[in-house]
């Protein structure tokens, strides 16, 4: 693998996450990541060494640089500065599509059974991340473009989310999404107050 670099140690999961849901990692899934990576505190940065799982797969390193990570903290970017160079675009839409169904189907799970403060808790953890990766795909639109550039697909997973539907990928369509989903969150919050 290339050198690859995460803006924050949580895109260095979900892009693990991505390997194992595309099966990049091998024929047979290697489980949870916490068996087969090391986190190590480096001069400038954490490295996140992954082991090959017992030779499942080629190992290969991320690097999460210190100034990436002190700018997520100040601004709040849940996964850092700048754009992806480790998740695509369509891949940004796919996972924010499978948080916003976390969501609804924890809130639904925390309307019907009420006094459970660990339900309402996923769900707005869900839906807080359904906005925040839904805003990520914005990050990968040019100011003055109004849909999405070739650039910003080099996946196949990516690519192919994109050649099923074009039109999700306009800035029209994009920020529909990410308003939506804050509309619905802020609901959510509205109905079980803030945890």
């Amino acid at each position: 693998m290339a050198e690859l670099r995460a803006r924050t140690i949580v895109e260095a999961h979900l892009y693990l996450d991505l390997l194992r849901a595309d099966g990049r990692l091998g024929d047979d899934d290697p489980g949870d990541p916490g068996g087969w990576t090391i986190l190590t505190e480096g001069p400038r940065s954490w490295t996140l060494h992954a082991d090959g799982a017992g030779g499942r797969f080629h190992p290969f390193t991320i690097e999460i640089r210190y100034a990436d990570l002190a700018e997520a903290r100040r601004t709040g970017a849940r996964f850092g500065p700048g754009r992806s160079t480790l998740i695509d675009a369509g891949e940004w839409l796919e996972m924010a599509e499978a948080y916003v169904e976390q969501a609804v189907e924890a809130e639904m799970a925390a309307v019907g059974a009420r006094g459970d403060r660990e339900l309402p808790e996923q769900a707005l953890l869900a839906w807080r991340f359904a906005v925040d990766v839904a805003a990520e795909v914005l990050r990968f639109l040019p100011d003055a473009a109004d849909e999405l550039p070739d650039s910003a697909f080099w996946t196949e997973r990516g690519r192919a989310t994109r050649r099923a539907d074009p039109d999700l990928f306009t800035r029209a369509a994009l920020t529909h999404r990410l308003q939506t989903y804050e509309q619905l969150r802020d609901d959510f919050i509205a109905l079980v107050g803030e945890h």
